[in-house]
């Protein structure tokens, strides 16, 4: 008894929903028509979108001196995730924008000034066809345009609506892509995003040896004036107690104690100036060696024709909403009117249990039997 109470009806669904949606298919069929046609027409007023892709290949930071030291032995490794994650979330920052942005040509940048956007593009249009849907005059447009500053926000704030950028913790690449109504200006778009990134990626390279130098310029200063301070102790000594410069033996144990302190803490001071030094030089050379760790894999692509990804994706979201809204009416209304399809409709109704079945010919059969 359980496991018949635990069993799904499907004749109860399919009376109760799939009968009253048979019964009304035109009506269904009607509004999914009228779906179709409203997404082809809404189509028209959204202009045609070209893509290019560029990919990145992220490595660990290396200098060419430490390059060509090691060039036999491996290849250049890739840098942490942390790292790659980091530069990713980097390109995709407003201030990264706003420095590709200082860099693009002039077309580039007047087409920045469509707002992106498939209900942009239908606002737009709409208001082109219809009139008096305008809300602010050309006139009063140009002029809210000549803001520098707020311009450049809004022009930023497309371009990173634009771009898609996408970066991989384990292989090390960053996809980046960007859409544009114009065909030549989406490569243009990825080719500005690559060669800005690529050279602030050198110079955080090239900056961070720099401090190194820095460092290592001051301790090399440090440790010559405490060479030189070693030395003239020396000196000062050897003046004192008149020994010669060449001489090496006192014959009181006392100033050959103190002249073998001062000789020893004069080396160790010298060694530690030329240790720096030569630090300092091995620096320069990784400074003037230093090479870009961001490869590029794949350059920006021209497009060869427009993609429809995102037009079939607004079209069949409208395509389901009718769908959707005839079968919604349909089983609506059919609630609405309360009809009684099932043997539980009778038991919610009439609180009785049902005691039989009439055969769905038994009618016919009645029929017929009083005819003959």
């Amino acid at each position: 008894m359980e496991q018949k109470q635990n069993r799904i009806d499907f004749s109860y669904y399919a009376a109760k929903f799939g009968v009253p949606l048979w019964e009304r298919k035109v009506l269904i069929a009607l509004i999914l028509l009228l779906g179709i046609l409203v997404a082809m027409a809404l189509g028209l007023f959204i202009e045609d979108e070209f893509v290019s892709s560029g990919k990145l290949l992220v490595q660990k930071p290396v200098t060419e001196f430490a390059k060509a030291k090691d060039e036999e032995q491996m290849a250049p490794e890739i840098a942490p995730g942390g790292y790659v994650l980091a530069q990713t979330e980097k390109l995709k920052s407003s201030s990264f924008a706003m420095e590709v942005l200082q860099v693009l040509p002039g077309v580039a940048r007047k087409e920045l000034e469509a707002e992106p956007g498939i209900f942009n593009q239908l606002q737009d249009g709409i208001r082109e066809y219809i009139p008096g849907l305008e809300e602010i005059s050309p006139e009063e447009k140009e002029e809210s345009s000549e803001s520098g500053p707020m311009l450049e926000a809004v022009q930023r704030n497309h371009l990173m609506q634009r771009m898609d950028i996408v970066g991989n913790a384990r292989t090390g690449m960053i996809d980046i892509s960007a859409i544009a109504f114009d065909r030549e200006v989406s490569p243009i778009f990825v080719r500005s995003y690559i060669e800005v990134f690529m050279a602030t990626t050198l110079e955080e390279n090239k900056e961070s040896i720099r401090s190194k130098m820095k460092f290592t310029k001051r301790q090399r200063e440090q440790t010559y004036e405490a060479y030189k301070r070693a030395e003239q102790e020396m000196i000062d000594f050897r003046k004192e107690y008149g020994i010669p410069g060449d001489f090496d033996q006192a014959r009181d144990i006392n100033i050959q104690l103190e002249l073998n302190r001062l000789r020893a803490q004069m080396e160790m001071a010298r060694e530690r100036y030329l240790y720096m030094d030569q630090m300092l030089i091995q620096i320069e050379r990784n400074e003037a060696g230093i090479t870009n760790n961001i490869k590029v894999i794949e350059g920006s692509t021209l497009p060869v024709s427009p993609t429809q990804a995102r037009l079939n994706q607004f079209r069949l979201m409208i395509i389901l909403a009718s769908l959707a809204l005839g079968l919604a009416l349909v089983l609506g209304w059919d609630f609405l009117q309360g009809k009684v399809r099932h043997e539980k409709d009778v038991q919610s109704v009439l609180d009785l249990p049902v005691l039989g079945y009439l055969p769905k010919n038994a009618g016919r059969r009645l029929w017929r039997w009083r005819r003959a």
